[in-house]
């Protein structure tokens, strides 16, 4: 089959629908993505940690990201520290509730 414009442009058969607003493979998806990489990402976010030794040289982070697989209903937001591979998944609700406690806290060193 010769590839054109118009199937070249098509969406890949898994994904079933448009993607969030907020992903980044938006038109990138591929019908030959391994089925774990069938997935919408939103922009990562790193923060060093300073109060943490090096590792090879380099400060050890924390890892954020939004993250949904296609058969996923709704996003999640990864968390790791150092690490992908030992990352937890929050849902949003989590994700606020720990945000929200760790305003509080930072909230009574100002006070």
């Amino acid at each position: 089959m010769t590839i054109t414009e118009s199937n070249a442009s098509k969406a890949p058969f898994w994904l079933k629908g448009d993607c969030p607003p907020w992903c980044q493979f938006t038109g990138d998806h591929k019908g030959d993505d391994y089925p774990d990489d069938r997935s919408h990402m939103g922009t990562d976010f790193s923060v060093d940690l300073t109060l943490e030794p090096a590792s090879y040289g380099y400060p050890v982070s924390v890892e954020m990201g939004l993250y949904q697989h296609v058969t996923d209903a709704e996003p999640s937001i990864r968390f790791a520290g150092g690490s992908w591979k030992h990352a937890v998944s929050l849902t949003i609700a989590e994700a606020r509730a720990i945000a929200t406690d760790l305003l509080a806290l930072c909230d009574e060193v100002a006070s």
